[in-house]
């Protein structure tokens, strides 16, 4: 059974907020802005290194690094002059700052501070609709944990909105509970779509995470694409799947999913899936029909009846080469 609070922190709104701006400027400096070759590098090695302080779950022992950091940027950015030394730079930064200011002592070097009031409560109401629409779809995600891929153990813990710009999703992977930071504009307001990515955190931890697996990450993390982005993303949503790139790990990694799916009982679904997958796969490198052949030897592999999604891929063994299903 899954149990999640939604929940909103002022403190975790605020700095993945103040993210989303930075990467912004630094997308602006890739893009266009000229400051000369070392200012440019400064600035955005300022940028990198407060993004690298900041901890998006809403902690702040590296706040003096952040705040040292942002002022350089600051004072690059308004004074602009191309005579000053890297060395004076250096020297010009010497800040002071108690840890009860917290994060509104950077928010007035930024355009936010103004906007704090309308961010937390654009955030409020983001949070409602995704809380609204987790409730109703519940008993399915419900359902699909315990009845498809077997697994029964509580699922507890926090999910935290943050607002659609920051275009963020993660799972704290060292948490022993769940404890997820949400908010993204890709699913164009389609609210079942943020369901599917919240739930796709989920299977990061605790259902699926890396340290349950002697596998590479890569491997684990195309299971939870296929779980969640395409396969549950369809039960839900009714629609084509989500777009997954002709990657040698999916192709690996689908039938054995559709075998764990429907096993060898159900053969002409399994067939009907894999036609309609195979249109999926348009790189003029790959041949369709090894990769259907493929495709036919997994299934007529032994697959041990109502195993567990954990065990399943703990199993999961292939040594599928991208040379196998080259074109000649």
């Amino acid at each position: 059974m899954i149990c999640l609070k939604f929940k909103i922190n002022i403190y975790i709104i605020l700095i993945n907020s103040m993210i989303a701006e930075l990467n912004k400027v630094l997308y602006k400096y890739e893009e266009a802005m000229n400051f000369g070759d070392k200012y440019e590098l400064y600035i955005r090695e300022g940028i990198e290194n407060i993004i690298k302080n900041m901890d998006i779950f809403g902690s702040f022992e590296n706040i003096q690094k952040i705040k040292y950091e942002f002022n350089k940027i600051k004072y690059i950015i308004e004074k602009y002059v191309e005579d000053i030394s890297l060395e004076e730079l250096e020297n010009c930064f010497k800040c002071n700052i108690t840890n009860g200011e917290k994060i509104f002592c950077i928010l007035k070097f930024m355009s936010i501070q103004q906007e704090a009031e309308s961010i937390i409560k654009e955030t409020e109401i983001y949070k409602n609709k995704i809380e609204k629409e987790w409730r109703k779809l519940l008993s399915i995600l419900n359902n699909y944990t315990e009845n498809i891929l077997n697994y029964n153990t509580m699922i507890k813990g926090s999910v935290y909105i943050v607002p659609p710009k920051c275009y963020v999703g993660q799972a704290d992977l060292e948490s022993e509970s769940v404890k997820i930071i949400y908010g993204s504009k890709v699913t164009n307001g389609n609210i079942k779509k943020d369901i599917i990515y919240i739930y796709h955190e989920i299977l990061h931890n605790p259902v699926l995470s890396y340290e349950k697996f002697k596998k590479d990450k890569t491997e684990v993390h195309t299971f939870i694409k296929v779980i969640a982005d395409r396969h549950l993303n369809f039960l839900i949503n009714n629609e084509n799947f989500f777009k997954v790139n002709d990657t040698l790990e999916f192709i690996k990694i689908y039938p054995y999913w559709l075998l764990f799916m429907y096993g060898k009982q159900n053969k002409k679904r399994i067939e009907y899936m894999i036609k309609r997958e195979l249109k999926f796969f348009h790189n003029e490198e790959y041949d369709i029909s090894k990769i259907d052949e493929y495709f036919q030897l997994v299934l007529n592999l032994e697959l041990t009846k109502n195993i567990d999604i954990v065990t399943f891929i703990q199993n999961f063994n292939n040594v599928l080469l991208e040379s196998d299903i080259k074109k000649l």
